[in-house]
């Protein structure tokens, strides 16, 4: 990953006490754009949906294959802690 927004701590979920990592897959294209992401591991629907935009603003390294560049799909931990 080359740059991502800091993800956006809900204040909701900071008072609800909420926090823990939520996993997410994202689909980085050619360019290192991530043009899909979803969660595979939720945490709750406050701190999953903060954790997509985060996700979303990612900028990545494109993985090459024989012919150069290529989408693929990759796992992206987003860690909330309250401390």
């Amino acid at each position: 990953m080359t740059s991502m927004v800091e993800p956006v701590y809900p204040e909701e979920a900071k008072q609800a006490n909420e926090q823990g990592v939520v996993w997410c897959h994202a689909y980085v294209d050619a360019t290192g754009r991530v043009t899909k992401a979803h969660i595979f591991q939720h945490v709750t629907p406050t701190l999953d949906q903060a954790a997509l935009n985060a996700v979303n603003t990612a900028l990545f390294l494109p993985a090459h294959g024989k012919s150069g560049a290529v989408g693929t799909w990759v796992v992206v931990p987003i860690e909330f802690m309250l401390h």
